[in-house]
Parts: C-alpha cells; structure tokens; sequence
C-alpha cells in the first residue's frame, strides 16, 4: 500500500514527490463513449491529472424511501454516470486523479448540483449548505455512498488507483466560523469516515478553512499575488489553484462575456508556475450540460447557463482543439517534464518581484530549488523588445530572445 503526504511545495507519494498538472473532464457532461477520448486528449496536452465533479443530482433524482415513487432512495451509479469506471479509466490512461464530490459543486449546474428535493424535506426544512440536521443526514447518505464507488481506486489502496486529492464542498464564500466549523468540518468527517485516505482540499479563497484540509484557490486574476499569499497564510500545504477559469459560463439572452484568449491563458498558467503553484484548468472539457442541468447563475439577474459548458475551455466541446489547447499544451508539457524541478523548490524562496499582470515592462521571477533553478519572464504584449540580458547569480550575463 502507498503512503501519501505532502508539505509546503507538493504531495509527497511512497516517498517521491508529485507535481500535479491537472484539467477537469466531467464524466457526466457527456456520453461514456466519449470518456477515454477527452482523457486522452488531455494526457496529450501535457496534463498529468483529471479533475470531475460529482453530480449528486445525477445520481440520486429522487428522495429517499418515498413511498410516492417506486425505486426512490436508490443511487445510481450506471451507464452514463459509472462514477467507478471513469476513474479507471483515467488511471488505465496513466493520470491521476482529484475527484470533487461536493456536495455542491458550481453554479454552472441546476442547484449546484445539488438535488431539488433537498427543498422538500420534512419540516422544519433543510438549510441548504449548513449545518442542519436533515440536510446533513442526507448529505451523509450521498457521501458514503460515492466513497463506496471509488474507496478503492485511491492511490493509497492495495493495488494502488488514481485518486491523489478530494474535495470537500466547492466556493464557500461565507464569513461565517461557526457554519464553516460546523458544516463544512461534517463534510470532511464523511468523507473521512467513510474512507477517504488522501489529503482533502477546499475550493474557498480563504473565506473559510477547516483543519487538516488544503485550502486553494479558484479565479483567474492576479494569480501569482494570490497564491504567496495563500503560501503565506498555509506554509505547510502545497499552493494549488483549484479551478483556473478558462472563462464564465455562457448565460441565455445576454451578451457573451469574452473568454481568456491563448495568450492569456498562456501567462496565467505560467503566473501560477512562477509562484511555485500547482494548477487544475476548470473546465479543460466542459462537455454539455444535458437536459435540464444548466444552473442559474449567481451573479447576475435571471441569467441561466446556457447546455454548453465548454466556453473558453481548451478543449471545445466537440473535441475540437485550437488555440487555447495549443497554450495549455505548452506550458503544460513544460511543467511535466520539469516535475521534478517544480515538486523539489523552495518553498521559503520568495523574491521580490513585479506584478506580472499590470502590462508594463517586463517581469521576471526566479525561484530556485534543490533539483535546480527556474526564471520565468513576463513581457507586456504591447511591448516590441525582442531581447533583454539576464544576470545570473555568478556575474555572467546571459541574453534571452523574446517572443515578439
């Protein structure tokens, strides 16, 4: 049996370090037929992880033991939404993986994937995402019954699966301790409970923390800033962003925010390198949201997702692959060759250096480690320069060509 740990630069597996280069796929955003391809096409891309939701609405559609509905209180784990085999497949494909199970996952699904007849409970009703007893009891149901899927196939079992990481809840952006050491601590027992033997992350921007869980980090705006102080805040865990937005949902009847281009995505990527960060692309595949599970979204007025999901995603929702697939790709193919490079820095070794994301001049960011160094250099677009000189800790100068 593997052992699994980590500490303040990387997950640590049987002794040997571990840099995770991650995109999510979700299994339930498309036909099965279509699962080894989307994984494939993402190991192609250089990713070494795949990261997916779990859908409870999926996979539990209606109330327990209902006596109105034959069937009711069963869990379905079948065809189109085999939990089980989708994480095999990913690790017959040689990726790790991060499963997310929730219980609510994002806002691009109807309740967050979260299912309607939690509203209905009996009296005096469920507090939805609290901690409150009917909700929790539930949510203690579907939690057990997805570890019961997938105890296994973590990397810590006798034959050793792919799941490295999971995650308890999703953006829990609450000032709220006492439900934050309530709710989202019972989550993590279940989990726990119910055998997760891996370490367990949160997706909440250091709104709320729980203790022995990661705490990482969701966005795409000014990313390295974000992650040294995140590094600054949980010395002693691996800074990983989460869910890399590759661009928002597309909403019905309003105008398309315009998503990340290639040489955006190109540099935050790259941003998130240059401050010893690990990355999951959310979503690398969106797939579609089929039927009727495109969610509300919160930000705005009336505004519904629209089926696809795959807006800004690198891999379109065809299986297409354009620009965006060829930037992941490159800087991702980078950071997985270079693994060891970037699992092995020093985690202590911050120097000061610009903002990489104000569009002036050039930035440059050096970090160093015992597998050796790395300088990462950030050139405004506006800028024409095709060359700068590097001075290097023994005095030499080295001249570096830069992309016009």
């Amino acid at each position: 049996m593997a052992t699994i740990s980590y500490d303040g630069q990387s997950l640590i597996i049987d002794g040997r370090r571990v840099w995770l280069v991650s995109g999510s796929v979700h299994y339930a955003a498309m036909p099965q037929e279509l699962w080894r391809s989307r994984i494939r096409a993402a190991k192609q891309a250089g990713l070494n992880c795949i990261d997916t939701y779990v859908f409870w609405n999926l996979h539990e559609p209606t109330p327990p033991l209902d006596p109105r509905q034959p069937g009711s209180g069963q869990f379905n784990f079948e065809g189109d939404l085999d939990l089980r085999r989708f994480v095999q497949i990913v690790g017959e494909e040689g990726l790790y993986c991060i499963l997310r199970p929730g219980p609510y996952v994002g806002s691009a699904r109807d309740l967050g994937g979260l299912p309607a007849w939690l509203n209905g409970l009996p009296q005096p009703g469920a507090r939805l995402r609290q901690a409150d007893g009917p909700f929790l009891e539930a949510c203690s149901r579907y939690l057990g019954a997805v570890m019961g899927q997938v105890a296994d196939l973590q990397v810590t079992q006798h034959d050793g699966g792919p799941i490295v990481m999971m995650a308890a809840e999703n953006r829990w952006f609450c000032d709220n301790p006492t439900q934050s050491q309530k709710y989202l601590l019972e989550v993590t027992r279940y989990l726990r409970e119910n055998g997760c033997a891996v370490p367990v992350i949160d997706c909440n921007n250091l709104w709320s923390s729980t203790e022995g869980v990661i705490s990482s980090w969701c966005g795409a705006d000014r990313l390295t800033e974000n992650l040294r102080q995140l590094r600054v805040v949980q010395p002693d865990a691996p800074p990983l962003v989460a869910e890399y937005e590759t661009g928002p949902p597309a909403t019905w009847g309003n105008k398309h925010h315009q998503p990340i281009d290639a040489p955006q995505l190109l540099q935050h990527l790259a941003g998130i390198l240059a401050a010893g960060a690990q990355y999951n692309i959310c979503p690398f595949h969106g797939g579609t949201n089929l039927g009727f599970q495109a969610g509300r979204q919160t930000a705005a007025r009336f505004a519904y997702a629209t089926t696809s999901h795959s807006v800004g995603a690198p891999l379109g929702e065809a299986g297409s692959r354009g620009a965006k697939y060829l930037a992941t790709k490159q800087v991702s193919v980078f950071a997985s060759q270079f693994s060891q490079l970037f699992s092995h820095l020093s985690p202590d070794y911050q120097p000061v250096t610009t903002a990489l994301e104000d569009g002036h001049g050039l930035g440059v960011v050096h970090l160093r480690g015992t597998q050796g160094q790395v300088v990462f250099l950030f050139k405004d677009a506006k800028d024409r320069a095709t060359q700068t000189t590097l001075v290097l800790p023994t005095g030499l100068t080295l001249p570096v060509a830069l992309a016009e």
